[in-house]
């Protein structure tokens, strides 16, 4: 009896050992097909990370070459595409921080979600320098239209009647007055001026500082110009010209100090966002990995 019921212990706790290991072997065998899933759900995430970041600097580019104009063939503007990839961004990074697999996963992805805030804060300052050179460049313009119609006035009021009284009264003296008051206009400020304006549209296809130093020397050569319009001592019209003038140039001044401050803006801006770009893929391949 005590054989077979020895016999019997040693059948049964051998079953027991075997169920243990057969247990032990099967949750092993889950836990690494788990880790697998999971591993690989992470790689797919990080994937649509690093996809949306190489979107992202696509819509910054754009950005800088239609401002807040449609984006050609699409129906929104490069700010309006730059919140969507960059939502979709900050959901990939959210999905995986929420599953990662480790602590120290999680920590590198709430560092990376700070980065990409960061990335967004950038660009608002990218808009911001924007509506800079926009608001400068529109004062510009209402500048040089403003000094056209100026220009207009003043030869049609003044200028022009006052040659006619001259010539019909065969006034030699003023005759000559009124031509070296119109060459010197001519020569001193309007084509100086026209020049100026030239400059400023080769300071906006460039943005470069070689064309903002042209443009400066150019203002001052204007600005030297107005300052040299001869005879105008005693005329009040003339007096009264020459001060909008200079205070036309004090806006188109203004407004060029505006335009590159945007610039300066701008490249700062984009500087800082190409540094979070790149370390936000070199985060997102060695999570990767």
């Amino acid at each position: 009896m005590k054989r077979q019921l020895s016999l019997g212990m040693k059948i049964g706790g051998g079953f027991v050992i075997m169920m243990i290991l057969l247990l032990s072997i099967g949750g092993s065998a889950w836990y690494s097909f788990h880790q697998i899933s999971a591993n690989k759900k992470a790689v797919e995430q990080a994937d649509q990370i690093l996809a949306a970041i190489n979107k992202c600097g696509s819509e910054r580019r754009n950005f800088g070459a239609y401002g807040f104009k449609a984006l050609p063939g699409r129906e929104k503007t490069a700010s309006e595409a730059m919140a969507e990839v960059h939502g979709e961004a900050l959901d990939a990074m959210r999905s995986l921080e929420a599953e990662a697999l480790n602590s120290t996963m999680r920590n590198a992805l709430a560092a990376q979600i700070e980065e990409a805030n960061e990335y967004k804060a950038g660009f608002a300052k990218l808009e911001d320098a924007q509506r800079t050179k926009d608001n400068a460049f529109a004062e510009w313009g209402r500048v040089g239209r403003s000094v056209t119609k100026a220009l207009q006035d003043v030869a049609r009021n003044t200028i022009i009647p006052a040659q006619k009284k001259a010539a019909s009264s065969g006034n030699a003296k003023e005759i000559l007055k009124w031509g070296e008051i119109a060459h010197s206009l001519d020569q001193g400020f309007v084509k100086p001026f026209l020049l100026m304006r030239v400059k400023a549209v080769y300071l906006i296809a460039t943005n470069q500082e070689a064309q903002l130093k042209s443009y400066q020397e150019q203002l001052e050569v204007v600005k030297s110009g107005l300052d040299s319009w001869s005879g105008l001592k005693d005329n009040s019209q003339l007096q009264a010209v020459i001060k909008d003038f200079r205070g036309y140039i004090g806006d188109y001044e203004a407004a060029g100090q505006n335009y590159w401050k945007g610039i300066v803006e701008q490249n700062e801006a984009n500087e800082k966002m190409v540094g979070l770009a790149q370390s936000l893929m070199a985060s997102t391949v060695k999570i990767k990995s």
